[in-house]
């Protein structure tokens, strides 16, 4: 219980002086004095451990002194400033407001049912996102044995070191605060709730009403990928929430929230280099917004927040490899430079990877084709309006209800004249409920294309509102820009969360009536529903029982290489408690499950060449190998006996254990 207490308490400490230092800030609603204090989190917590890496001082007890410290130049301030309290009345009248919308009754209870179940996965299962267990764990493990941020040596992945770190950072303040690992997936969960109130504000200050600005902030949460993220330690989420962040302290004006919002944007770059593609977008809403008057303070909360907090992962970069962006594993196969039709190609890819029916099986899909039919037959009927306004709005409740099967035939559509262009560009596409592979379910792509026209065709018609067409840009742009720098992969839906959650407010026309409001919330469910409950990773239904019952062996399991959770429950057997051990793996083992379900284990990464050597200087009796890199030969003529763990992937041990006789006088 002491522990628990001192865990609880370290991590609600930065939470309260986050909180106490954004109530000094002078705003108009609690919804940006949120958005303040989640910019002002993320700072302090990047801050503390940065600073407090360079003592290997990244422990409880330094990040206490750390917090406290910060708390309490806060309190001074706070207290300096007449103790403000941020204003929450009006945004209590303003959800009165809103709660007279029965779709946004309705959608806001089916949301925070989900958000209440992805919240007990976020708390309950073990981690098993391959790329969690390859690196973004895998460093985070490594940094909170070392007491800070460190270039990890002879780590078997680029991507360990190179990438840049701010995201895992604040995951490195929970594994310290906790002593375990549970908590993962927080930063992810906590960053999309912050894009649902950035896209809640963005939507106000673009002049909508209160519910259908809470609805379209709403939908984001049904979008597939953005469920399926939530739930692990990825860092998409977190890199999307800074930019919607930015745009939304930005619309409200002001020269402090345009400080804030170019510290949001530095950090932005800290978690993803992606997010520079919306600079431009960014820059274009601050002159609309205050002209180049405002673009000063945004430039120079840029400046300092890169310079203080976002630049030393690139800093690492140059040192240790003299390039700002490392030598580029996971980078450089993956970029190239404009070309013709190379380009054009790419982005037909991409762009056809947004039909996506995630969850939506064949069986499913003639089900909601023929209860979309039977609503749309009732619309018609009911509908009391003039004939055109009839059409329109018989047509948008058509092509939300029918999505799952207008996907299907747009799909169908465009591989038939793609694929006789240029063969074999685009297949089928995806239903898999899988971070790696989803998109944003049949209905993203629909909402996502009427906001974009509900923002683009009033402009072109009148000239008004320049903002909304600065945020439809968005996504063409940012799509333009990755098809012209970037090699296809089917990986790539996830960089885009970045340019929809920025387009995700144009939406809000779509639910001031009552009847596409409520066909949108429909599909939206019950793609939201699909989505979580066949989770791959996490199905609510596998031969393990429930998601929140797997243990870390069980978790491992359910990943496409099962063979690496027995290899582990094999390793945690053999190894005595607080084992150091070796590990010479390749760049795409799960080097993260190494160390333990608790983290009790100290890993050392050794190179793949002279592995017998590098384990004799460091006096090891374990070394975890794979013996497709490291010949067991040449541990057996070290002296090592080299036995191969439980599981086999493609015909031999997925890991094997060297071990070797005597004392453990390992330098860990």
């Amino acid at each position: 219980m002491a522990a628990t207490l001192i865990a609880v308490v370290e991590i609600l400490v930065p939470v309260a002086t986050a909180l106490f230092a954004a109530a000094t800030i002078p705003t108009r609603s609690i919804v940006l004095t949120l958005l303040s204090a989640y910019v002002l989190l993320l700072a302090e917590v990047t801050g503390l451990t940065l600073a407090l890496s360079p003592l290997h001082a990244v422990t409880r007890a330094g990040l206490g002194v750390g917090e406290a410290l910060a708390l309490a130049g806060v309190l001074l301030v706070w207290g300096f400033r007449g103790r403000p309290v941020p204003r929450a009345l009006s945004a209590v009248s303003t959800l009165r407001l809103a709660a007279r919308d029965p779709a946004f009754v309705l959608f806001a209870s089916i949301v925070a049912a989900a958000l209440a179940y992805e919240l007990v996965l976020v708390l309950t299962v073990p981690a098993n996102n391959w790329d969690s267990l390859t690196y973004h764990l895998a460093r985070v493990a490594a940094w909170a044995q070392h007491g800070g941020i460190y270039w990890i040596p002879h780590a078997p992945t680029d991507r360990m070191n190179e990438f840049q770190p701010v995201a895992e950072q604040q995951v490195l303040f929970l594994f310290v605060a906790t002593h375990k690992g549970a908590l993962f997936a927080l930063p992810q969960f906590v960053a999309q709730l912050v894009i649902v109130v950035g896209i809640y504000s963005i939507a106000r200050a673009l002049h909508f009403d209160p519910a259908p600005a809470a609805c379209a902030a709403l939908f984001f949460t049904t979008l597939s990928l953005v469920a399926l993220e939530a739930t692990t330690s990825q860092n998409d989420l977190v890199a999307a929430s800074l930019p919607v962040t930015a745009a939304a302290l930005i619309l409200s004006g002001g020269t402090v929230a345009a400080v804030l919002a170019g510290l949001a944007i530095a950090l932005g770059l800290g978690v993803k280099l992606t997010t520079a593609l919306v600079l431009p977008i960014l820059v274009a809403v601050s002159l609309r917004a205050g002209g180049r008057r405002s673009v000063l303070p945004l430039a120079l909360g840029g400046c300092v927040g890169f310079v203080g907090l976002a630049m030393w992962g690139f800093v690492l970069n140059l040192v240790h490899t003299g390039h700002v962006l490392g030598h580029g594993e996971g980078r450089v196969e993956q970029t190239t430079s404009p070309s013709w039709p190379g380009s054009l190609i790419t982005l037909t890819q991409i762009t056809y990877r947004l039909l996506d029916l995630t969850g939506f099986d064949e069986r499913v899909r003639i089900v909601a084709a023929a209860a979309g039919v039977a609503v749309i037959a009732l619309v018609v009927l009911l509908l009391r309006r003039p004939r055109r306004e009839r059409l329109r709005v018989t047509a948008l409740v058509a092509a939300v209800l029918l999505s799952p099967m207008l996907v299907l035939l747009g799909a169908a559509l465009a591989r038939h004249v793609v694929n006789a262009i240029v063969p074999d560009t685009v297949g089928t596409p995806n239903h898999r409920s899988s971070e790696d592979f989803s998109a944003f379910g049949p209905l993203g792509p629909i909402v996502l294309v009427a906001g974009i026209m509900l923002a683009a065709v009033p402009f072109a018609r009148r000239r008004d509102h320049p903002d909304r067409l600065a945020l439809a840009a968005s996504l063409p742009l940012f799509l333009t820009i990755l098809a012209l720098t970037s090699r296809y992969n089917p990986w790539l839906s996830r960089f885009l969360i970045v340019p929809v959650a920025l387009t995700v407010p144009l939406a809000a026309p779509l639910f001031r009536r009552h009847a596409t409001a409520l066909a949108v919330v429909a599909v939206a469910a019950v793609s939201l529903g699909l989505t979580l409950g066949r989770n791959e990773l996490k199905p609510l239904h596998s031969r393990f029982g429930r998601p929140w019952s797997l243990n870390w062996v069980e978790a491992a399991a359910l990943t496409f290489r099962p063979a690496a959770a027995a290899a582990a429950s094999d390793l945690q057997r053999t190894l005595p408690k607080n084992a150091c051990v070796g590990v010479a793996v390749g760049s795409d083992d799960p080097s993260y499950l190494v160390y333990g379900p608790a983290l009790s284990h100290h890993v050392v990464y050794l190179p793949l060449e002279r592995t017998p050597d590098a384990a004799g200087r460091a006096a090891l009796r374990y070394v975890v190998v794979d013996t497709s890199t490291v010949p067991a030969t040449a541990l057996a003529a070290a002296g090592w006996d080299v036995r191969p763990l439980s599981g086999r992937f493609k015909r031999r041990p997925f890991w094997s254990l060297a071990t070797r006789p005597g004392p453990d006088s390992s330098r860990c």
